[in-house]
């Protein structure tokens, strides 16, 4: 039962990273880059920091909002 619900969280995870790359998501990842670039130049801890928080939003597609409750949705395929 435990690696069914392993299996489950691993989906989830998996999808989450791969599907629905919308524009701020992309945006995100090119600031995250950038910073992350200019926090080795620097040598800046705090660089890095905000480059770490661009990139995990990035790829977990989180927002600032708890709960992430003001995600953008995903689009709905029309049906013909």
């Amino acid at each position: 039962m435990e690696k069914i619900k392993q299996e489950d969280r691993m989906n989830t995870l998996k999808n989450t990273i791969l599907n629905n790359w919308h524009f701020m998501r992309w945006f995100r990842l090119v600031i995250g880059l950038i910073v992350l670039v200019e926090a080795f130049r620097a040598s800046s801890g705090w660089l890095g920091l905000m480059a770490a928080l661009f990139l995990y939003q990035a790829i977990f597609n989180a927002g600032c909002c708890a709960g992430s409750s003001c995600s953008i949705p995903a689009q709905r395929q029309k049906k013909h």
